[in-house]
């Protein structure tokens, strides 16, 4: 698009409209609510599965390791993430780019998403080492450390070249400005976009296999393996993207198609977030599900309780006699235990006019009206 020159950038459309288009500014056609209902199911979810990671390892397993601390910064640039995808939908994100000022246009979103992937994909893979790797002199180990250090040594490239591929930077958004742009952004999201793939599906395939090379029943395989499994989620967005960027990847309407790549980036961040927290949650499930019981059991035994001591009042009123001295009974209830007296076989039995007769173990009781 040729730049008249003297006319402000936020007066000129970021693209040359397509024939008998007029550029619209002010209430332009657009896709941002696709956006925002992504954002809005992605983050909680991402919270969520984090918060449940945390509580496990701080409070259950009363450890903390580095893939919990890169799970935790990973969800800490996930939230800037999201709330930069939200602040540029105003600059123009879900538009068509001939409705998007040119002052407008800039990447910092790209730049964000390098540290973003990195640290959601070590905070999976230093989980990994943590489970299966058993020696520094084994396989598994340089397996492992070679994937580490491969997404490291890229994303931190990546980041620096989006965020100087022009020289001066702000060339990148102001193409009126003297100077050069050196790098080729479609090669570069090309090569980002095959390596998640490999990455993901490397990162699926790995633990999935070694699980089954260890020593314990079946069917905990099994479960381990459906855990760890989750990987194909990530997997899955990567591809997808994948395919938005080969179908998309060349149209100068960028702010318009850069919808699709959005969707899935999102939908790939947060599966990679799911995938690497899963481990940790079957004890934050046992453990919440556990107190839950526990609530719920006091709260019925307070109800018994209650309503127990009012039947025996009527049921003193009618004559019934009180029970031996030789069966445990406490106020409210009456509480039979087995011949070892533990309180986990604790029974509690209604009382009625009529003579009831309950037998566990050898214990006998029996109600009798005079």
């Amino acid at each position: 698009m040729d730049l008249p020159h003297g006319v402000p950038l936020d007066q000129l459309p970021g693209l040359t409209p397509p024939p008998g288009v007029t550029p619209n500014f002010v209430n332009p056609d657009n896709e941002q609510a696709t956006i925002i209902a992504t954002l809005a199911v992605c983050l909680p979810v991402a919270t969520l599965f984090t918060a449940l990671r945390m509580y496990s390892k701080i409070f259950i397993i009363k450890s903390i390791a580095l893939e919990d601390y890169a799970s935790v910064i990973a969800w800490a640039i996930y939230v800037a993430f999201v709330a930069l995808s939200a602040i540029t939908l105003q600059y123009g994100d879900g538009i068509h780019q001939w409705d998007v000022p040119l002052s407008n246009i800039a990447n910092i979103i790209d730049i964000l998403y390098c540290p973003l992937i990195l640290a959601t994909k070590l905070a999976i893979l230093l989980q990994i080492e943590h489970v299966f790797v058993t020696s520094r002199s084994s396989i598994r180990f340089y397996l492992v450390q070679f994937l580490i250090w491969n997404n490291t040594i890229y994303y931190t490239t990546h980041m620096f070249l989006t965020a100087f591929q022009c020289s001066p930077r702000a060339k990148i958004w102001n193409p009126l400005l003297p100077g050069h742009c050196f790098t080729d952004s479609y090669t570069l999201e090309f090569v980002t976009t095959v390596l998640n793939v490999i990455s993901d599906v490397a990162v699926l395939v790995m633990p999935v296999l070694w699980v089954w090379k260890l020593q314990m029943a079946w069917k905990r395989k099994l479960g381990l393996s459906l855990i760890f499994a989750s990987g194909v989620l990530a997997c899955l967005s990567s591809i997808l993207r994948l395919f938005a960027f080969l179908r998309w990847g060349k149209e100068t309407d960028v702010t318009w198609y850069l919808l699709y790549d959005r969707l899935w980036t999102d939908g790939e961040i947060t599966s990679g977030i799911i995938c690497g927290c899963l481990p940790t949650l079957p004890r934050a499930f046992i453990d919440i599900r556990s107190k839950i019981s526990d609530a719920v059991s006091s709260y019925r035994g307070s109800e018994v309780g209650d309503s127990g001591g009012s039947q025996l009042k009527k049921l003193r009123a009618l004559g019934v006699k009180r029970p031996s001295a030789s069966i445990p009974h406490s106020d409210g209830y009456l509480e039979l235990t087995n011949q070892n007296g533990g309180r986990n076989n604790r029974q509690t039995f209604p009382m009625s006019k009529r003579s009831a007769e309950h037998s566990e173990s050898e214990s006998k009781l029996t109600y009798t009206i005079v």
